[in-house]
């Protein structure tokens, strides 16, 4: 695994944990940054925080230390026994649904809480 900068942290709600790597602009001013999310795929779930850190989100980091690219970059970590969207393996589809897995939820509300703690840009 490759250095990062980013600071692993854990979003807690209720008695869940979802595990996330979070990246801060290099010099906070008094504007707001876009927030980047990165969904790792399948290989990459567990609960270490490390292991997300691979397939080009090890390239994005370094790109956002550039000035003209700053930004928030989320990287949270999928738990073992789940997944972002539902796979229907028939159809060969990824697709949210009405009952979504309770990590939807967590990234959703992670989402939330990360633009009411910094100076994130909703739109």
């Amino acid at each position: 695994m490759a250095q990062t900068k980013m600071e692993p942290k854990s979003f807690i709600e209720k008695q869940d944990t979802l595990a996330y790597l979070l990246k801060r602009p290099n010099q906070i001013s008094n504007e707001t940054y876009p927030l980047i999310i990165w969904l790792h795929g399948s290989g990459e779930k567990g609960r270490d925080n490390k292991k997300q850190y691979c397939n080009g989100l090890e390239i994005l980091d370094k790109t956002l230390e550039q000035p003209s690219f700053q930004s928030y970059l989320c990287a949270p970590q999928c738990p073992q026994n789940t997944g972002w969207a539902y796979y229907d393996l028939k159809e060969d589809t990824h697709s949210f649904i009405s009952q979504a897995p309770l990590v939807q939820k967590q990234l959703i509300d992670l989402i939330q809480n990360l633009i009411k703690q910094y100076p994130i840009d909703p739109k």
